[in-house]
């Protein structure tokens, strides 16, 4: 995951630098003093110049005529760029169809529809680490960071003939 987005998740991760963000993002286009910004967030102006100050060190707020402003669309980008770094993260742009089962770039669910989940395990298949031979466990974990259910994925990749499993169900190999 990019630098700039870890900055971003990790200043939108305390409760109170949220807050102060949104009170940012619904104040005036010239921004807030630390004065009127700390009244409305009802804490010490010290404590609201420090929790600026993680969030201008993520890019989310920066100087404005008459304060601090929120940046437009920080936390968007953040997102996006957050996105790119999973396996699957383009898929609902690329795809429409999938939107629904990868919104975020992780699989929740498989499609019903025949076409789609073929098409679905197949580009699952091809973002799994590349292996000769990998273990039960060794391939949930490499399913883990793809879907909300390792296990629905590993049996359907299985199925699909994309994966073979051994008889005694304890190793996986590609065909």
């Amino acid at each position: 995951m990019p630098a700039g987005a870890i900055r971003v998740l990790g200043a939108l991760a305390d409760p109170a630098r949220l807050r102060c963000l949104a009170a940012l993002q619904g104040a005036v286009p010239e921004g807030l003093g630390f004065a009127a910004l700390a009244a409305e967030l009802g804490m010490p102006e010290s404590r609201v110049r420090k929790l600026v100050a993680v969030l201008a060190g993520a890019g989310l707020v920066e100087p404005g005529r008459a304060g601090v402003v929120a940046v437009a669309g920080a936390v968007a980008a953040a997102r996006e760029a957050a996105l790119a770094e999973l396996p699957l993260g383009s898929l609902a742009a690329e795809e429409p169809r999938l939107r629904t089962v990868a919104p975020d770039g992780i699989v929740e669910r498989l499609p019903v529809d025949a076409a789609l989940r073929r098409e679905l395990t197949e580009r699952i298949a091809a973002v799994l680490p590349r292996f000769e031979r990998a273990s039960e466990d060794e391939l949930m974990t490499m399913l883990a960071p793809i879907t909300t259910d390792p296990a629905l994925v590993r049996r359907e990749l299985v199925d699909q003939g994309l994966l073979e499993r051994s008889a005694d169900g304890a190793e996986y190999r590609r065909p």
